[in-house]
C-alpha cells in the first residue's frame, strides 16, 4: 500500500493539469498574439507548453517504481524536451540574432541567460536518461535527479522574468505550482534512492 507520501502526487495531480491548461489557453487566447507572425506565435507557445507539462512532470516521478510509470515519465520528459527545442527554433527562425546571441550568452536580457541554462540543464537531464544503462545507478539516478531540477529551475525563473502573452497571474501561480511540485517530486526521486 502506498504511503502518504506517494499519494500526495497522485491527488496533486487533477488540480495541477487544470492550472497548465488554463495558463496555457489564456497564453494562446492572448491580446498580445494579434499581429504576430504565426512563427513567433509557435515559439511562444511551444515554450508556454513546455513549461506547463513541467508543473506536472515531476508528480509522476513517485509512479516510476512499476513499468508503465517509467514509461509516462520518459515520454512526458521527451515532449517537454522536444517542446522546449522547438520553443528555441520557433523564436530562432523569427529572430535568428536574438536567438544566437540568447544561446552565445550575449542577449543583455536577464530572462534569456535563465532560459538557455534551463535548456541546457533539460538537454543534459535527457542525455543521462538515454545513457542510463552504462551509468550505475547510483551515479545515474542522482545526477539525473540534479540535471532536471536544476533544468526546472532555471525555467521557471526565465518564465517569471518574462512579461509576454502569459497572464500574470496564471503564470505566477504556475510558477509556484511548479517549485511545488518538483519539492514533492524530489522528495520522491530521494526516497527511490534511498530505497535501491
Amino acid at each position: 500500500m502506498p504511503s502518504k507520501a506517494d499519494r500526495l502526487p497522485r491527488r496533486m495531480l487533477i488540480p495541477v493539469l487544470v492550472l497548465a491548461a488554463v495558463a496555457f489557453g489564456l497564453a494562446a487566447a492572448s491580446p498580445l498574439q494579434r499581429g504576430r507572425e504565426a512563427v513567433w506565435i509557435f515559439g511562444g507557445l511551444t515554450g508556454t507548453a513546455a513549461l506547463a507539462l513541467l508543473a506536472v512532470q515531476p508528480l509522476l516521478v513517485s509512479g516510476v517504481a512499476t513499468r508503465a510509470g517509467r514509461r509516462r515519465h520518459r515520454w512526458l520528459g521527451a515532449a517537454i524536451l522536444a517542446l522546449a527545442l522547438a520553443h528555441v527554433a520557433g523564436l530562432w527562425l523569427y529572430s535568428p540574432e536574438d536567438i544566437t546571441d540568447a544561446l552565445l550568452l550575449r542577449a543583455p536580457t536577464p530572462f534569456s541567460a535563465w532560459g538557455v541554462a534551463g535548456l541546457a540543464g533539460l538537454l543534459a537531464a535527457g542525455i543521462v536518461s538515454t545513457l542510463r544503462r552504462p551509468i550505475p545507478p547510483r551515479i545515474w539516478r542522482p545526477l539525473h535527479l540534479g540535471l532536471a531540477v536544476t533544468g526546472a529551475l532555471c525555467a521557471v525563473i526565465h518564465a517569471w522574468l518574462i512579461f509576454g502573452a502569459m497572464e500574470p497571474v496564471s503564470k505566477a501561480l504556475l510558477c509556484l505550482v511548479i517549485l511545488a511540485s518538483l519539492a514533492v517530486g524530489a522528495s520522491s526521486g530521494l526516497r527511490l534512492l534511498r530505497r535501491s
